[in-house]
């Protein structure tokens, strides 16, 4: 039997969940609301294609959001910067088009970031944090420049 699975977005529904039911060993668990207890998401290498839902940056208990090696496209979720428990974003390989939102100063305990290979474009926020990770980071994005890559293009 061949069985192919395409994903053409992620729908924003799926982010209005309302109850979560966990059962584990014999135990049960009902969570209202339950995508907001969410603190890891790795929807890596699916397929995706389309844009980030909006409603992504309304997860604000969420600690790491890997979206890489899909086929997302547009520019970052307005809000993204509201989620300040963020510690790891993981967005590269991707479509991402615009520039970096200058409210990634709110992301005050990201420690992981890779935006590689995308295509963004314009000045790295002058922030301290943005401006300390690595080259690699950002590396992949011809019309990306200031600290740490080089200079105007």
């Amino acid at each position: 039997m061949d069985f192919q699975v395409r994903y053409d977005y992620i729908p924003g529904s799926y982010l209005y969940i309302g109850d979560l039911l966990i059962q584990w060993k014999n135990q049960e668990s009902e969570y209202k609301n339950g995508l907001l207890y969410l603190k890891i998401i790795d929807l890596s290498s699916n397929k995706l294609v389309g844009g980030i839902p909006k409603e992504i940056a309304e997860m604000r208990g969420l600690r790491s959001l890997n979206l890489s090696r899909n086929d997302l496209n547009g520019t970052f979720v307005e809000g993204i910067g509201q989620m300040k428990l963020l510690e790891s974003l993981n967005l590269s390989r991707n479509q991402l088009s615009g520039m970096i939102p200058q409210d990634f100063a709110n992301l005050t305990f990201l420690s992981v970031l890779d935006l590689s290979n995308n295509h963004l474009l314009g000045r790295i926020p002058s922030i301290t944090q943005l401006q300390s990770f690595d080259r690699s980071s950002y590396s992949g994005n011809a019309q990306l420049y200031g600290p740490p890559l080089e200079e105007c293009p």
